[in-house]
């Protein structure tokens, strides 16, 4: 099922959602949907995320920067807690590199202080988060490819801002998140 899929994708330990009485749509021999509110929902992976679960047949809300500013940890806690998922999928970002460089506040506002929020949302209503993060929270050095326990060393402010998300993550949820670390992300939208 998709619980099951989600839980082998993200490898987890089987606590994707933590409380399966609180699934949707869940009838005898059919498929368990799954409430799923993605954040980033107009950006090129989050338009993708949103089209490939709602095709799954799961609850998909998405919101984009104009329906959420995840900076805004008032607004986050209020719309998780109305919309009450069984998992947030953070596609959020400030993820224009270069510009992070010089807009360095910025870059930690959401790469950072708006994962925290999320987080707390999370917390608060029992969601399991999916954060999308980078493999710029390591430094490139390696002539191998990164395990997720390899030493992070980020080298620019951009891949900074996401581990210190990671870590603001962690923090607030323990074991609650899984953290995706991706580079290239190319989809169908771009």
């Amino acid at each position: 099922g998709p619980v099951a899929q989600l839980r082998r994708q993200s490898r987890c330990d089987g606590g994707v959602v933590s409380d399966p009485s609180r699934l949707v749509g869940a009838t005898q021999g059919a498929r368990l949907a799954v409430r799923v509110l993605v954040t980033g929902a107009a950006g090129q992976l989050g338009t993708d995320v949103v089209d490939h679960l709602a095709a799954s047949s799961d609850e998909v809300v998405g919101v984009d920067r104009a329906q959420l500013d995840i900076v805004d940890a008032e607004s986050v806690d209020r719309l998780v807690a109305d919309e009450r998922p069984d998992v947030v999928v953070n596609c959020a970002a400030f993820t224009a590199v270069d510009r992070c460089e010089s807009e360095v506040e910025a870059a930690h506002d959401v790469n950072e202080h708006g994962v925290r929020a999320i987080a707390t949302a999370c917390r608060r209503t029992g969601a399991h988060l999916v954060h999308i993060s980078t493999d710029y929270v390591f430094d490139g050095t390696l002539e191998r490819p990164y395990r997720e326990d390899d030493r992070t060393n980020p080298r620019s402010v951009y891949g900074r801002s996401k581990l210190a998300g990671e870590h603001a993550a962690i923090e607030v949820l323990g074991e609650d998140v899984t953290i995706v670390r991706t580079s290239w992300v190319c989809g169908e939208h771009g």
